[in-house]
Parts: structure tokens; C-alpha cells; sequence
């Protein structure tokens, strides 16, 4: 592999794509130490640089197409990358940012996933196989394939996340620490989540069944705060978080939690990486690329009805392997831990 001065991979404007992406340039810093390192989003960097924020190294850049201003000053930041890598994608990747790639990466250092899109040959230096989630051993292992292509050593072999403590953030919510859970249902899409019924009624099961001195703390966006507070309404010591925590407030508390509940989104990933207990309730198509056992090596108890049909017709848009989990077996995968 040439010398790399200026590295950079393309992800969704998420915290569970950007940690892979994360994964990624951890491994080519590792290499080239002195490269400059960048994750390009279309939107949320904020966010994302928060997640960031103890890895100097990295530079979260934000380009919308809706702002040709943001365009233009990421390509002045990206133009002469030496290796750039488009991250894989269910449907084909977004084709103006192929192009935008081509424009800033030298010859030979632009790398993508098969997508079935016609022009890929005619855009990627090279071209790595994708078969989809549901056919992935594992995000990790997408993410490993790109760098043994790239000629780039692996010595990272796992996830971890530094993370800036806030040590306020547990009192101010009146709780102690390994004595409360964090629950975390909303993910990035209502597809992707559970309805607020089955939600509402998890939790009541978990205020019944778990000691009443260990809080229960229900956590989101700004948006999620609404059905949080109708969720927590009548529940002793069920507190409400959503809306309420800065990213590194929100890693804080889960760093210090008893044990995690999420679905498939950033909150659960945090916990993975950090190697907390963790409970996953996950749609059956999503469980071989994220939460195989290359991913986080089996540790979450990752729950999901299989015997139900996501491809089948449906009158809601919530995943029926997910929407059908019971009460009961999130609270008996809660106790499996141990720790309550």
C-alpha cells in the first residue's frame, strides 16, 4: 500500500454506521499515524463529533446536497484523499456521492460495495463484495474485508468507545450507578422500532417484576420525549431521560447502568462497545450483519421472535419478529445478567 496521507469513509448520518466507519479509520490510523482522518455524513455531525470527541483524529465532515455551500467546502477539505470508502448499503449507495468521492479521491484509492448499480466499475478502483445484511457474517467483517483490500493491517480485532465522563449526569437524574437500567426503543426509523403499546407495556412489566429501588431511565430524542413521558406516567421511579442528555451525557449513563434495553440503534451500540449487559430486541433482518457473534461475540442477549414473517403482509409498520417479543422475556433476559 502506498503511503496514506488523507483517509476517508462515507457513512449514514447515524451513530451505529458512524461507529463502524469509526472501526475502520482506527485500523488505518493505527497504519498511518499521521494521516489525516475523515467520516463524511450528509447530516447530524454534531451529534457524531460529540460521539467523537476523544478521538482527536478524527474529522467529522458535513455535506448536504440541499447546500451546495456545504459541498463546496467539503471538497476543498477531501479533494487529494489518498483512500476514501464508501460504506455498504441495502439499496444502491447514493450516486451523487459516488461521484462526489471520484472528484476528491486520487486514482486508485477509491473503494465501494457491490450494490447492483451499473456504474460502479466505471467509478470504484475497487469493487468489494456485498451480499446484503441478512447474508453478512457481520458490519465488522464488511469493514475487515475493505482494509485487507486496501492492504491495511488489522490490529484492532474489537470494538471499544473512549468516551468523555460526565460525572454530573447521574445525580442530576437522582441515580446511582449499577443501580438503574436504561431503556433506549426508538432507532433511527418507526420501521426499525416497536409500537408505543408494546413499549408502554414492557415497561410496566419491568416496574412490576424489578426491585422498585433500581430506576428505570427511558431515553431518546427531543422527538421521543412525548411518548417517553406518556410510557412513564403512574410508574414509580421510571424516569425520563429523552430529550434530556447531551451524546456524551447519554454514553455517561449507559457506562454506568445495570443493564441496557434497546432496539437496533446507536444506544445499543454504545452499550456494545463499551460491553455492557445488554438486552437487544432486533427484526430478524437485522440481527446477522449487526448482531452476530463477529460483532459484539455473542454477549447481548439479543431477543427476537423467528417463528413470525417480516415479509409478510402486515397491517402495521412495525417488524412482527420484534412487535411480537413478549414483556416476559425482556425482563427474564434482564435478571439472566445477574446484576439486579
Amino acid at each position: 500500500m502506498k503511503k496514506i496521507n488523507k483517509v476517508l469513509t462515507f457513512r449514514a448520518s447515524s451513530l451505529g454506521d458512524s461507529m463502524m466507519g469509526k472501526y475502520f479509520l482506527e485500523n488505518v490510523h493505527a497504519y498511518a499515524p499521521e494521516a489525516r482522518c475523515y467520516l463524511l455524513v450528509g447530516s447530524r455531525a454534531k451529534m457524531i463529533r460529540e460521539l467523537f470527541e476523544m478521538y482527536p483524529w478524527i474529522t467529522v465532515v458535513e455535506a448536504s446536497r440541499r447546500s451546495f455551500k456545504s459541498i463546496a467546502q467539503a471538497y476543498q477539505t477531501l479533494s487529494g484523499t489518498d483512500l476514501a470508502l464508501t460504506q455498504e448499503a441495502e439499496n444502491p449507495f447514493s450516486t451523487v456521492s459516488k461521484f462526489f468521492a471520484r472528484a476528491v479521491t486520487r486514482r486508485g484509492g477509491l473503494m465501494g460495495f457491490e450494490d447492483g448499480w451499473w456504474g460502479n466499475k466505471l467509478l470504484y478502483d475497487t469493487i468489494l463484495p456485498y451480499d446484503g445484511e441478512e447474508k453478512s457474517l457481520g458490519m465488522i467483517e464488511e469493514e475487515r474485508k475493505a482494509l485487507k483490500a486496501a492492504g491495511i493491517p488489522i490490529p484492532i480485532k474489537d470494538f471499544s468507545l473512549l468516551y468523555r465522563e460526565v460525572p454530573e449526569v447521574v445525580p442530576r437524574f437522582k441515580l446511582t450507578a449499577g443501580r438503574y437500567i436504561v431503556v433506549h426503543f426508538f432507532a433511527g426509523a418507526e420501521g426499525k422500532s416497536m409500537s408505543k403499546e408494546k413499549q408502554m407495556a414492557i415497561v410496566r412489566h419491568l416496574r412490576e417484576v424489578l426491585p422498585q429501588d433500581i430506576a428505570i431511565v427511558l431515553t431518546g430524542a427531543k422527538a421521543n420525549k412525548a411518548r417517553s413521558l406518556e410510557t412513564a406516567a403512574g410508574l414509580a421511579n421510571v424516569l425520563v431521560a429523552s430529550g434530556e442528555t447531551s451524546i456524551p451525557e447519554l454514553v455517561t449513563l449507559i457506562a454506568h447502568a445495570a443493564v441496557i434495553i434497546a432496539t437496533n440503534t446507536g444506544a445499543g451500540h454504545i452499550a456494545g462497545h463499551l460491553k455492557k449487559p445488554l438486552v437487544m430486541l432486533a427484526h430478524k433482518k437485522g440481527i446477522p450483519g449487526w448482531w452476530s457473534e463477529a460483532m459484539y461475540h455473542g454477549a447481548p442477549k439479543v431477543l427476537c421472535n423467528e417463528s413470525e414473517d417480516d415479509r409478510a403482509p402486515r397491517k402495521s409498520v412495525y417488524p412482527p419478529t420484534l412487535e411480537t417479543i413478549t414483556p416476559e422475556q425482556v425482563t427474564e433476559a434482564v435478571k439472566s445478567f445477574g446484576v439486579i
